[in-house]
């Protein structure tokens, strides 16, 4: 199966009329889930893995926003969508803004455009899905590895950093990293560092680092930059190696 879709509207002949709409996603080999009520819809998410649910805002004893507010909780990783009237659109705002909302979708809607959201949803949960896998690789990862954006404030490290730089993730988080040993890398020979990495994308080699105690130790490192549709340099991920202590 290529993803689950679950459709919530106390409304049996809107459920119809979904289903019959979308049937080019069944095709496709999505498969469609249908309930009429919020208390339906999580009882279905305790035995079905729903990639995203789309959810009409006005049912009885349980509104669209407390069941996706209640799916963020239980069910971060699906993507959430409300299908309802524009005049419940204030009704949804809050939820939009603190992120329990994915989207919201007007009713009465046109089957093209309605489609063309749900694929764009489901293909925001693979980027999503992936993104998550690949930080719990970096993680995991042997290597000590810090992310950075373009101007080189830390976005992120793993666990192997912090004990190899004595560094918890709160000292380093949001500011410029600051890993080399000035004594023995100049500011000329870190320009000429970044200056490579500009045009060949990385750049590997030996340096002196320095612990937070003040120990020196030598690495193996690499820098590689991550460039935007625009080719811009936006992140530079450092990877490293430690490999004795001074």
């Amino acid at each position: 199966m290529r993803g689950n879709l679950l459709i919530v509207d106390d409304e049996i002949n809107i459920l119809k009329a979904l289903r019959r709409q979308l049937s080019s996603l069944q095709n496709d080999n999505y498969h469609i889930y249908t309930v009429q009520s919020g208390a339906e819809a999580l009882e279905l998410l305790q035995t079905e893995r729903i990639h995203v649910i789309i959810s009409d805002q006005r049912m009885p004893n349980m509104t669209g926003t407390q069941l996706l507010v209640q799916t963020k909780i239980l069910y971060p990783q699906t993507i959430r969508i409300i299908l309802s009237g524009y005049t419940d659109f204030n009704s949804v705002q809050d939820a939009i803004n603190q992120g329990h909302i994915y989207k919201f979708l007007n009713k009465p809607w046109k089957t093209h455009e309605l489609l063309q959201h749900i694929q764009d949803a489901f293909a925001y949960y693979d980027i999503h899905m992936e993104q998550l896998q690949a930080k719990q690789v970096v993680m995991n990862a042997i290597e000590a590895i810090a992310i950075t954006d373009n101007k080189h404030i830390v976005q992120s490290v793993n666990t192997a950093f912090c004990l190899s730089t004595e560094l918890s993730t709160l000292e380093v988080v949001g500011i410029d990293i600051d890993i080399f040993d000035k004594e023995s890398t100049s500011e000329e020979e870190i320009n000429d560092i970044y200056q490579c990495i500009t045009n060949q994308g990385v750049w590997q080699g030996e340096l002196l680092f320095r612990k937070k105690s003040g120990k020196k130790y030598s690495v193996f490192l690499s820098i590689s930059a991550i460039r935007d549709d625009s080719e811009t340099i936006a992140r530079y991920v450092y990877s490293f190696i430690e490999h004795t202590i001074f």
